[in-house]
């Protein structure tokens, strides 16, 4: 699974630095994923501007432990414009049904100087429930799906146009080798 986000910020990011898995006050991209979309359960992928990394498993909808590890890549990279940060997730680290055909999602950005957190799924404020407030898509039919090895997730946009690059040469420089 690669997942890519390019930061917009006129501002020097706030990058602590700590140990991974540790929370700590900086800016970040995180999202969740329910693989079975049980509206219960969800991974939780989160990178630092700093560049470390926090996974942790959702369980009950709301509860969080970031006892789970898993073995993944990332990296960061500081913009013109801002900053932007990659990963790489093998698919074996996460348990997803044969048959899984709609998968539970949301993004999350954290800007730590004005202490604001952004959200592609709409959450109202002082409202419970994590997990069963994911957005959800369809995976898309693939001839490589056959074996398992990756899956494409896709929202389709209001407006009807494709999010999907076309092309290999529309795609962001990846994760180095």
């Amino acid at each position: 699974l690669y997942f890519g986000a390019i930061c917009d910020d006129p501002e020097e990011p706030t990058r602590t630095l700590t140990r991974r898995d540790r929370f700590a006050e900086g800016d970040t991209i995180q999202f969740d994923l329910d693989t079975t979309l049980d509206r219960r359960t969800a991974y939780h992928f989160q990178v630092f501007a700093a560049g470390q990394q926090l996974d942790a498993l959702h369980y009950n909808d709301t509860s969080f432990t970031s006892d789970w590890d898993a073995a993944w890549e990332s990296a960061v990279a500081r913009t013109e414009t801002g900053w932007s940060v990659e990963m790489r997730i093998p698919l074996r680290v996460m348990r997803i049904p044969d048959n899984a055909k709609l998968m539970g999602f949301n993004v999350y950005r954290i800007l730590s100087r004005r202490h604001e957190e952004d959200q592609w799924r709409f959450r109202p404020n002082g409202r419970t429930g994590d997990i069963s407030r994911l957005g959800g898509g369809p995976l898309d039919e693939h001839a490589s799906h056959q074996n398992g090895l990756d899956v494409d997730v896709y929202y389709p946009r209001l407006d009807g146009r494709e999010l999907a690059p076309t092309s290999v040469d529309q795609v962001n420089v990846p994760l180095s080798q």
